[in-house]
């Protein structure tokens, strides 16, 4: 039996050494898989951790904030102009652009609460636009501005007071038709009367936030029938809007911490 002969010790003592080195190779990239499966699955998790705590805390914030909507302003009244006197309207739905919407209007209650000698009187920014809408006319408010005011009698204020007051957002529509009038605008409220807010239990809310006016008369033959409400939600704390975003950025520090160690 021919030994073999040295280029071929040689040759196979190269393939062990590769075969070796595959094997090894294979082996370290096993590992990093692994790893990496396992920091995988470690930031998904703290990711998860932190979206449900935010979602925890902004459920909190949210719920206190719809406490708030419950905010609501009244006023309705009907007459059918025979045996009840129908009262003038004051509502005033402009014709033209640069005229304003205005109207002086009792108010009854808020939230139940009844409202003594309560009284709505507004006057809407000009209005933007006027087109005709057979048999009446439809007015656009597309700017800013007018204010608002509700005074009244409640609880701990024993003589009219200033209960609610604020602006007119854009967006307003003023509509004048033979079956009545309506005007509707978002708002801008800039104070709430804190001794109302103890009334309703709200002791602590923001005296400010946004929301609707809806002043309304609608024409039933002889008969007129009236709604006024306005709404208004408490806007949140600035603490709690901040530490809402400490919250995110905290997350957010904590993930880019955990990515960098494992990268």
């Amino acid at each position: 039996m021919t030994a073999p002969a040295p280029y071929d010790r040689k040759e196979v003592t190269m393939k062990t050494q590769g075969q070796q080195q595959r094997s090894q190779l294979k082996h370290e990239q096993e590992i990093v898989m692994e790893n990496h499966k396992e920091n995988s699955s470690a930031n998904y998790a703290l990711l998860t951790i932190g979206v449900l705590l935010l979602g925890m805390f902004m459920f909190t914030l949210l719920s206190g904030s719809a406490h708030a909507t419950d905010i609501s302003f009244g006023y309705s009244f009907s007459c059918d102009g025979y045996n009840q006197h129908c009262p003038t309207s004051n509502l005033l739905i402009p014709i033209g652009v640069g005229s304003t919407a205005s109207d002086n209007v009792a108010i009854a209650s808020v939230n139940g609460l009844t409202i003594g000698a309560g009284n709505l009187s507004f006057t809407s920014p000009g209005a933007t636009s006027s087109f005709d809408d057979p048999p009446g006319v439809i007015d656009k408010f597309d700017n800013p501005g007018g204010s608002f005011i509700i005074t009244g009698v409640v609880p701990g204020l024993w003589t009219p007071t200033t209960l609610l007051g604020g602006t007119f957002l854009a967006g307003g529509r003023g509509d004048y038709h033979t079956w009545g009038e309506i005007f509707q605008s978002p708002i801008d409220v800039t104070f709430v009367n804190p001794t109302l807010l103890d009334d309703l239990g709200m002791s602590g809310s923001t005296p400010y936030g946004y929301g609707t006016l809806v002043d309304a008369v609608y024409f039933n033959g002889p008969g007129q029938d009236w709604s006024v409400q306005v709404t208004y939600a408490p806007s949140p704390e600035p603490g709690s809007l901040m530490l809402l975003g400490s919250g995110v950025v905290g997350i957010g520090g904590l993930l880019r911490k955990r990515l960098g160690r494992d990268v």
